[in-house]
């Protein structure tokens, strides 16, 4: 379960994840780690798999407080969003950056039924294999460092 890093400090720290209205990256280096995964379908998990990435590319974010953000929080999206696209992101991420066990446990997590059925079709048009295969030639950690780093118990 997501959940925000309400922690007050002073000082710059690391997170695992930034929401994208966020992130601050030299262009340079965001082409350099793929950029957006043009992959995702519409909205939600963008910046949880920008992070992911990042992290497993050997890159960090880091969480400035003095930076402000301000961001618009709607009670509806300005655009069609379905279940299945969402769940197909939540996939992705996993296909593309977990370890088998941890894929078996998403699955679990996101249950039966047809929006995950239509979602792993998705995932299997997307390319999703091809992806993970190009950057786990370039990753300096995996999903075991990047869980532990952040205390993740999943």
């Amino acid at each position: 379960v997501a959940h925000w890093l309400m922690r007050e400090r002073k000082k710059p720290f690391a997170a695992p994840v930034l929401p994208g209205c966020c992130m601050a990256i030299r262009r340079k280096t965001f082409a350099k780690t793929g950029g957006f995964d043009e992959g995702l379908k519409s909205r939600g998990c963008v910046d949880c798999e920008t992070g992911v990435r990042f992290w497993l590319l050997g890159y960090e974010m880091w969480v400035v407080p003095e930076a402000r953000v301000w961001h618009r929080f709607r009670k509806q999206a300005p655009y069609k969003v379905t279940t299945p696209e969402v769940i197909h992101n939540r996939l992705r991420l996993a296909l593309v950056h977990l370890k088998p066990a941890r894929i078996a446990r998403v699955l679990e997590t996101l249950g039966p039924g047809k929006p995950l059925a239509e979602a792993l079709l998705l995932a299997m048009q997307g390319g999703a294999a091809e992806r993970r295969a190009e950057l786990e030639r370039r990753r300096v950690r995996n999903d075991d460092w990047l869980f532990e780093r952040f205390g993740i118990r999943w």
